[in-house]
């Protein structure tokens, strides 16, 4: 079976990423590796990581540089043909990977899986989460990526703070890059308190990416919609 590299960006997320690690490391009987890569953590996110002692867990420590530096030192040690992303705060489903790797089997002509997602949040003063209903997500969480196509879009824009994973989807776009779209739910979007990205939609980088992509579009003579995905649901 081909090997899966997950890559897991982590800074000062000790509250939340024992959660996102078992998640991972429970997909079921798909060879991976989970490479972790330490944003310069001052709590007991390290600690963490190295009580687990598993072989399926690669983990770096840089000084502090942002995510999309940490992403980029994670994908220059991946060895799996397939790449997935975790964030420290989300949680996998049961059976996604599975499932993405089985739709990518039947799915030669695609290159990269995106699926949908639920966002959870916790009212103030309650224990329980809450979540809201499915709905797509643009985002690197949810996907399935060949290696080949990380070789071909190049690296994460690490002037971007939050919305490099929205940059790196348009710039794959604009590639010609094959998304193939399914219905199930790829993992909880978890909102709290300490979320760098905010809503993305009234997040400032959004305008610089769209004004970005748009530049590129023009320069290229490109039609169609901005950052359209390709239709077909598995």
């Amino acid at each position: 079976m081909t090997l899966v590299s997950v890559i897991l960006p982590v800074y000062n997320t000790e509250a939340f990423i024992t959660e996102a690690i078992d998640s991972v490391l429970t997909q079921g009987p798909e060879p991976l590796e989970l490479i972790i890569v330490d944003d310069g953590s001052t709590d007991a996110t390290p600690d963490i990581v190295a009580g687990y002692g598993s072989t399926a867990i690669k983990y770096a420590r840089q000084e502090n540089r942002g995510a999309a530096a940490a992403m980029n030192a994670a994908v220059r040690l991946i060895s799996g043909e397939w790449v997935a992303f975790q964030n420290a705060d989300d949680v996998w489903l049961p059976g996604r990977l599975p499932l993405q790797r089985a739709l990518l089997d039947a799915h030669p002509e695609a290159d990269i899986i995106i699926g949908h997602m639920k966002r959870m949040w916790r009212p103030a003063g309650e224990v329980e989460w809450k979540c809201t209903e499915k709905e797509f997500a643009m985002s690197l969480q949810s996907c399935l990526v060949r290696r080949t196509v990380l070789d071909r879009i190049g690296s994460f824009d690490e002037t971007l703070r939050c919305c490099f994973d929205w940059d790196w989807l348009f710039r794959a776009r604009e590639t010609g890059v094959s998304f193939l779209t399914h219905p199930e739910i790829t993992h909880y979007y978890r909102r709290h308190e300490t979320n760098i990205s905010g809503e993305a939609t009234a997040n400032p980088e959004v305008a610089i990416i769209i004004k970005r992509s748009l530049e590129r579009r023009r320069a290229k003579g490109m039609q169609g919609s901005l950052a359209s995905l390709n239709p077909n649901t598995a």
